[in-house]
């Protein structure tokens, strides 16, 4: 229920009803409500909120035989409160929360593949509708709290580089967040790594002065400041030691113990303006694309590369030009440049490291030394 929905069913032909949205529509309410179920009356009034009692109920009925014909007859049990059988049909979703019920918050990251039902609409169906925006949201926030979390479990074993790491793909979970873009400069500036602070800084306030038509938070602000005076925050902790050389950049394995519930992300919401320019969405939506496209193609390519090599290969990722030389795009490009390095990363098959920092303390023959792999800034 990741990215969409649909059945996989381990290897063998998709079902009949996998083509069928409203079964997808009840199998996907069943998997959300677990083991408390819902009643029949709630599922029709989801599924069929024009059609009469009668009427609704039938094709309910209908649409459970079919089900059940298919995926098994005890696939979906109960009868005044239907539930899914997990022991035949789970989810990821199911597995995503369970992950983090165990502390297992890596496994957590890698389930959560893009937005809860993307794409998936019923027409004439808004209570539906409603409900999918709904748990999408609550969804998205676990989600991010989960990066939090690993960030923080990061930071408590001095592993600076999973730090700076976590904390970037925290950036492009919520890209308009003033405390995930405070807490991302604050672990480069303890890294050392000011210059990317910097540049991240920039960014960052482009973009909500061009997409939200508002200045940067006062916390982004003096976080700016001290990448400029390049010292740590007051109050904060001595710095992070650096990992060994070496080392991936990947958080510590899990101790196994649940860590206490995040605090919340103290991030205000704010609903992003459409760019008056024509041009500036025509260079986000080419961004975006490129950013797919790219993703897409790289993992069946660093698939090869894993197999033929016991240890990950790392690519390098550059933020994308500016060619149109407008400044109110000055931000896009480190965006773009975040969600592409976190799609990379997802595939499992490589390691990402901003190119720029590599860049601009080492020298290209270190690079080739060391088996980085350098991709073309786009």
């Amino acid at each position: 229920m990741f990215a969409g929905l649909a059945i996989d069913e381990a290897g063998a032909p998709a079902p009949n009803i996998a083509n069928q949205r409203k079964a997808l529509a009840l199998l996907g309410l069943l998997a959300r409500a677990g083991d408390q179920g819902l009643s029949r009356d709630k599922i029709t009034s989801f599924l069929w909120p024009e059609s009469d009692a009668d009427q609704a109920r039938n094709a309910l009925s209908q649409l459970l035989f079919r089900a059940r014909k298919e995926l098994g007859s005890d696939a979906i049990v109960g009868n005044g409160e239907l539930r899914l059988n997990p022991a035949i049909v789970s989810s990821d979703v199911s597995e995503f929360e369970a992950a983090i019920a165990r502390g297992d918050l890596e496994a957590a990251y890698l389930m959560y593949v893009g937005p809860f039902l993307d794409g998936f609409h019923l027409s004439r169906a808004p209570e539906f509708e409603r409900w999918v925006a709904s748990e999408g949201a609550a969804l998205q926030q676990s989600f991010i709290a989960t990066i939090a979390r690993l960030a923080s479990r990061a930071a408590a074993a001095c592993d600076l580089s999973a730090v700076v790491l976590w904390s970037q793909r925290r950036t492009a979970a919520e890209p308009f967040s003033a405390r995930a873009a405070r807490d991302y400069i604050d672990a480069l500036i303890a890294s050392g790594d000011r210059q990317t602070a910097l540049r991240f800084a920039t960014s960052y306030s482009a973009l909500v002065r061009a997409e939200l038509d508002v200045e940067p938070d006062a916390d982004v602000l003096e976080a700016i400041d001290r990448a400029r005076r390049d010292t740590p925050p007051s109050g904060s902790s001595p710095p992070l030691k650096p990992s060994p050389r070496g080392k991936e950049d990947a958080p510590p394995a899990p101790s196994g113990a649940a860590p206490s519930a995040p605090a919340a992300s103290g991030a205000t919401p704010v609903h992003a303006r459409r760019s008056r320019k024509s041009r500036r969405l025509i260079a986000v939506l080419a961004s975006l694309f490129v950013v797919a496209v790219a993703a897409s193609l790289l993992a069946p390519v660093v698939g090869l590369t894993r197999h033929r090599s016991k240890t990950r290969p790392v690519v390098l990722v550059f933020p994308f030009d500016n060619v149109q030389r407008d400044s109110a795009l000055d931000g896009i490009g480190r965006v773009a440049s975040a969600w592409m390095t976190d799609a990379i990363a997802r595939t499992g098959l490589v390691a990402t490291v901003d190119g720029q920092a590599v860049v601009s303390t080492r020298s290209d023959r270190d690079v080739a030394s060391s088996g980085v792999t350098t991709t073309v800034r786009p």
